[in-house]
């Protein structure tokens, strides 16, 4: 007679050795393993930035990509300043209001204050994708870059004084309006000088918007 003539005990026995056998390896694992934990404090630091998508019930595609961010000291005091990329409208959106990208100084005490006009940040007038610093010009100070969609990319200098001058067409990379959805800036000829890198993601427009759902296409 085997010794569980029931298969669902011997399955229950099995099955509870298993469990027992794989506790000390779970337990020692745990016990090794740093504990590591964040607290949201957004709203403690005053960053009351709301991110916009611009959805109509269209469905637009650029809807679902977000938008980036971006840590520069742009004031040179050495604490880390942010700068936020808001999204925009699409034909249909009912909403009211700008929606604008945002440029918060480091107050240094853990709190952030919005100084986007002061700095000379203009108003999104097209849809905002993302952004990307460097020193392009090679005067010790954060430059900023930030890609749009169905607009102009922009490209602030920075003055020195707090403040940054909106210099893209003087430049050459505005962009003819394409989807412009991340940059990077880089030396890739190692000549001293940031060069820029922008990276393009469909051929796309919102008289063009193919909707997909899964599997049809």
């Amino acid at each position: 007679m085997p010794p569980f003539p029931d298969r669902r005990l011997a399955y229950t026995v099995a099955t509870c050795l298993a469990v027992l056998m794989l506790r000390p390896v779970i337990t020692s694992t745990q016990a090794a393993s740093p504990r590591i934990q964040f607290t949201d404090v957004t709203r403690e630091a005053g960053l009351d930035f709301v991110h916009v998508n611009g959805a109509s019930g269209s469905k637009y595609l650029v809807e679902t990509t977000g938008s980036g961010a971006a840590f520069l000291d742009f004031d040179d005091d050495g604490k880390l300043d942010l700068f936020l990329v808001n999204g925009g409208k699409t034909p249909g959106f009912s909403g009211s209001g700008s929606i604008e990208h945002a440029l918060y100084r480091n107050n240094g005490d853990g709190t952030f204050s919005d100084v986007s006009l002061r700095a000379g940040i203009l108003s999104n007038r097209s849809y905002g994708m993302g952004a990307a610093v460097g020193d392009y010009n090679n005067d010790g100070l954060a430059d900023l870059f930030v890609t749009h969609f169905g607009g102009p990319n922009l490209l602030y200098r920075n003055n020195g004084d707090g403040a940054f001058k909106e210099v893209s067409a003087a430049a050459g990379v505005r962009g003819k309006g394409e989807w412009s959805s991340s940059a990077a800036f880089l030396d890739y000829d190692r000549d001293g000088d940031l060069d820029l890198y922008v990276v393009h993601y469909l051929d796309h427009s919102f008289t063009r918007n193919y909707i997909c759902p899964l599997g049809t296409c």
